[in-house]
């Protein structure tokens, strides 16, 4: 069977060759003798989306706050307003600390009874009750510090306790010197169930070492501050 003659593209195409001369290529035929379809165009990718115009008006985002701002250093609590965070504790925590050490005397009282002795309690009750009011003050800073940096009194006036390596800034605090500290501050409350002449010295000192030292003192610590070795700050 006869093939078909080779396709001429038209003047200056050679026969059987492609444009430009160059020749020996494949003819542009299938196995039927028809001329091959041309070839697709190459993929022109995905078609842009429509400009969708200019967008609605958005109110600008607020701006962040400067970097440490929430974490800023804070100043030593003024003298006075420590004092008056203490008298709003000691004056909370006065009426249950009686309460409680009636019911003490109560108990010591009846116990006495039971064993046939006479009662002195009305002539101790003053030393049962420092000795009660002292641990429940020590008792209520401890927990009220470790828990949350302030008694009720330093949350009222807006002070609270912090680490005194801690840069004016709050952080952990060892549980131990926690305890400590509320001891030291309330050591005072002990004087009434000691001696005259012991009370009379020891009452002096714990004014002057607790109540007294911040006045002079660079970072504003007294005594307990010292031993636990934390300061007072007031957020400004």
């Amino acid at each position: 069977m006869s093939q078909p003659p080779p396709w001429n593209d038209g003047p200056g195409v050679p026969v059987g060759g492609h444009p430009g001369g160059v020749s020996g290529g494949v003819p542009p035929y299938h196995p039927d003798g028809h001329r091959a379809a041309p070839a697709p165009p190459p993929y022109p990718g995905p078609v842009p989306a429509a400009d969708p115009g200019p967008l609605p008006y958005a109110a600008p985002a607020p701006a962040a706050p400067p970097a440490g701002a929430a974490d800023a250093p804070m100043a030593p609590a003024a003298w006075g307003l420590r004092v008056a965070a203490r008298l709003i504790d000691w004056l909370l925590l006065l009426v249950p600390a009686a309460i409680a050490a009636a019911l003490v005397a109560a108990a010591w009282v009846g116990i006495q009874a039971l064993s046939g002795q006479s009662s002195g309690v009305a002539g101790h009750f003053t030393n049962i009750f420092s000795v009660v009011y002292f641990l429940i003050l020590t008792v209520y800073d401890s927990v009220a510090v470790t828990k949350r940096r302030r008694t009720f009194g330093k949350r009222l006036i807006g002070l609270v306790v912090a680490p005194a390596d801690g840069g004016g800034r709050q952080g952990p605090i060892p549980v131990a010197s926690v305890v400590a500290r509320a001891a030291v501050l309330n050591v005072a409350t002990l004087a009434a169930a000691l001696d005259f002449w012991v009370e009379a010295l020891v009452l002096p000192a714990a004014v002057v070492a607790i109540a007294l030292w911040p006045l002079w003192d660079a970072r504003g610590q007294g005594l307990h501050d010292k031993v636990a070795r934390t300061v007072v700050l007031r957020p400004s």
